[in-house]
C-alpha cells in the first residue's frame, strides 16, 4: 500500500505543479486539489496531510554544488471527517487562503471554525509540517541537461532532503542540497 501511495502522489504532484506554475484549473473556475483514497484491506481511507512545493534547481556538476529557488506558493492538503481543506500559503506576502472541499449536498458555509489547528483571528493556518512532502522540480545542470520530476518523501523516511522546522514559533523550510547529485544521477540514468 505504501508504494502505491507514493506512486499515486508522484502523479498528483505533477498535476499540482500545473496549478503552481500556470493555474490552469483555477482560471477555468475548476478545483485544484485531489482527494486521494486507498483501500487498506478493510476500508477506504484518505491520504492526508500532504504538502506540495515547486522549485527550480541549478546543479554545477564540476563543483558538486549549485543553487535552488522555491516558488513562493505552497499547497497543504488535509482531510477531516466530513470535509477537506486546501491551504495556499504565499511565502512572499505571508498570505494564507483556505479552501474547503465539502460534499456536493452540503455547502458548509460555517466550516472555518471546524478546521482543527487554525485561528482566523490570528491569521494562523494549518501547520506546514506534513506526513508527505511532494516536490515538483525543474533541474538544470552545467552539462546542459535538463529534467523535470516529481519526487515524494514520506515524513517517516530517514534523512529527508526537505523538512519543515518550527523555529521560535515560525515554520521554516530546510532543503538539503546534498540530495541533488544522487537525484541528478538517477534522472540521467533513466533518460528522463
Amino acid at each position: 500500500v505504501d508504494d502505491a501511495i507514493i506512486t499515486l502522489l508522484t502523479g498528483v504532484c505533477q498535476l499540482m505543479s500545473d496549478e503552481v506554475l500556470d493555474k490552469n484549473n483555477q482560471q477555468k473556475r475548476f478545483g485544484y486539489a485531489y482527494e486521494i483514497l486507498f483501500f487498506d484491506g478493510e476500508r477506504f481511507k484518505y491520504v492526508d496531510n500532504i504538502l506540495y512545493r515547486t522549485l527550480d534547481i541549478f546543479y554545477d556538476i564540476d563543483k558538486d554544488g549549485g543553487k535552488y529557488l522555491f516558488y513562493p506558493l505552497a499547497y497543504k492538503y488535509r482531510s477531516f471527517d466530513y470535509f477537506s481543506v486546501v491551504q495556499t500559503f504565499d511565502f512572499n506576502t505571508g498570505a494564507i487562503v483556505l479552501d474547503a472541499i465539502t460534499p456536493v449536498f452540503d455547502q458548509m458555509l460555517d466550516v472555518l471554525p471546524l478546521i482543527p489547528g487554525i485561528d482566523v483571528s490570528k491569521s494562523k493556518g494549518l501547520s506546514l509540517i506534513s506526513d508527505f512532502y511532494c516536490l515538483f522540480l525543474r533541474l538544470d545542470a552545467s552539462d546542459h541537461s535538463s529534467f523535470t520530476a516529481s519526487v515524494v518523501f514520506p515524513s517517516s523516511q530517514p534523512n529527508l532532503p526537505l523538512v519543515v522546522k518550527n523555529v521560535e514559533g515560525k515554520e521554516i523550510f530546510e532543503f538539503k542540497f546534498a540530495f541533488i547529485p544522487s537525484l541528478y544521477q538517477q534522472l540521467k540514468s533513466l533518460g528522463i
